[in-house]
C-alpha cells in the first residue's frame, strides 16, 4: 500500500459532500510523513495530482476565503478531525 493511499483510507473522510482547502490537507499530509518516516512529502502541486490520480472521485476547485484570498479546495475529501 503506498503511503499516500494509507493516508486517505486512515486520516481522511470521503464522500461527494466533502471539502478541505488544498494547504491545509498538504499541511496534515507533511506531519504525517513526518511522525511516520516518510521522505519525500513533494510539494503542494504534485499532492495534488498524486491524490487526484489515486482517487477519481477527488477534484479541486478556486474559491475566495473569507479575507478575499483566492485559494484551492479539494471537493470529495476532507481530513478526520
Amino acid at each position: 500500500v503506498s503511503p499516500l493511499l494509507d493516508f486517505i483510507e486512515t486520516q481522511c473522510v470521503l464522500g461527494e459532500d466533502r471539502e478541505c482547502d488544498t494547504r491545509r490537507l498538504f499541511s496534515f499530509w507533511s506531519q504525517y510523513c513526518e511522525e511516520n518516516d516518510i521522505h519525500g512529502s513533494d510539494n503542494i502541486q504534485s499532492f495534488s495530482r498524486k491524490i487526484k490520480a489515486i482517487k477519481s472521485t477527488i477534484d479541486t476547485m478556486r474559491y475566495t476565503d473569507a479575507t478575499g484570498d483566492r485559494r484551492r479546495k479539494f471537493i470529495g475529501i476532507d481530513h478526520r478531525d
